[in-house]
């Protein structure tokens, strides 16, 4: 029967797209590997993240740019296209034998490549297929997606400990391969038109006679990319910093870092819900506010408890933005619209993740403490918050 049909259609889908986000994710067992690297190339520590920082860089360039590819071959075909790809970065960094190899490889190559893949996997998430508990997909997908790592890492550390970072690249890469071939196994009969509402993505700009997007298109991009930026800045922020904050109250550096996933894990499963039931627009006003008052309390009251409670703030604020503002972007746009928008919204996750390390560290080396980069989070939650309540109401016409 139709409905049959479709529920094995979404099921089908559902199932590829979870396992394709733990693949896309790959990219952050970065942490894991880079006790090997340092070994096997003799850098600093600080040289090495440097390396991180511009796979971060080329992550949301790919993002951004990766959408263009969509449509141009076959669902499958793009599920191993980006796959071998980053096989192929993780391949070549295992073969570096200096920094700049290493850079090209790994952020060069396998980021660009994993930020495709994630772009692909966003339009997965918010596909038409799942209309009726979209919100609830999306919130299954993303949060394989935050999995990943933990999934990842065991197999990744015993290579490292048996051959090192090489065994480890090479380990993963192959990973990545094997896991490509069922998940385009299971997309092989699934078509664009069914990811896209039955119709391919409209050309780039550009390709057609250039027009201006009406008004409300252009806010609705910049009030979604403000979003993403301010509610995801708290979170990169902690990202970086977590296990230094809770030390400066005496607390282990690992509880820092588990409240911060927690939350976001947290936020990833709930936020599914929370949107079916009432919308993505109401989780991206309420949830920055209710971590904005964590935050605000942890100022006010000394302790570790506060502290951490005000991480896991952060962390559920971070884990909420990856499902809500897809979704926020797929009604604003819908499936046609979808991927030339979010490549251009998730520039602001880019830029979060550029400047929030680094203005934790220049208010720490100024005032000696965290206090100061807390009330900053505190600031940008509520102006994301601020920044939601402008989302248009109801779906942008098409």
């Amino acid at each position: 029967t139709p409905a049959r049909r479709r529920a094995l259609r979404a099921a089908r889908t559902l199932s590829a797209a979870s396992a394709f986000s733990v693949v896309s994710s790959s990219l952050y067992l970065w942490s894991v590997l880079l006790p090997g690297l340092q070994e096997s190339l003799g850098c600093t520590r600080a040289s090495l993240s440097g390396v991180f920082s511009l796979a971060t860089c080329c992550f949301t360039a790919g993002t951004s740019l990766g959408a263009r590819l969509f449509g141009r071959t076959s669902v499958p075909a793009a599920v191993l296209a980006t796959s071998f790809a980053s096989a192929l970065g993780l391949v070549a960094a295992s073969w570096a034998s200096s920094l700049p190899a290493l850079a090209l490889a790994y952020a060069g190559v396998f980021g660009t490549a994993s930020g495709v893949a994630f772009a692909l996997n966003a339009k997965f998430a918010t596909s038409p297929v799942f209309a009726g508990f979209a919100g609830l997909a999306t919130s299954i997908i993303i949060s394989f997606r935050a999995l990943g790592a933990p999934i990842l890492s065991p197999a990744t550390r015993t290579a490292l400990a048996a051959g090192g970072a090489s065994e480890a690249l090479w380990q993963l890469a192959a990973t990545i391969v094997v896991f490509s071939l069922p998940i385009a196994a299971l997309m092989a009969h699934t078509t664009w038109d069914e990811l896209l509402g039955g119709s391919k993505d409209p050309p780039p700009a550009g390709a057609t006679p250039r027009t201006r997007a009406p008004a409300d298109e252009r806010a609705s991009l910049g009030i979604l990319w403000l979003c993403l930026m301010l509610g995801s800045f708290p979170g990169l922020l902690a990202h970086g910093h977590a296990g230094a904050m809770v030390a400066t109250r005496g607390a282990p550096a690992a509880v820092g870092v588990g409240a911060m996933a927690a939350g976001s894990l947290a936020g990833r499963l709930a936020a599914g819900v929370f949107c079916d039931a009432t919308s993505p627009r109401r989780a991206l006003i309420a949830t920055p506010l209710l971590a904005a008052g964590a935050l605000g309390a942890s100022l006010l009251v000394g302790g570790v408890a506060p502290l951490v409670v005000s991480l896991g703030g952060m962390g559920l604020a971070f884990g909420v933005n990856a499902v809500a503002i897809p979704l926020e972007t797929s009604t604003l746009f819908g499936p046609r619209g979808f991927s030339k928008a979010f490549g251009i919204i998730f520039t602001g996750w880019g830029f979060a993740g550029l400047t929030a390390p680094v203005l934790a560290g220049v208010l720490f080396d100024r005032t000696g403490g965290y206090a100061a980069s807390v009330g900053a989070c505190a600031a940008s939650l509520v102006l994301a918050a601020v920044a939601a309540a402008a989302l248009p109401r109801r779906r942008a016409a098409e």
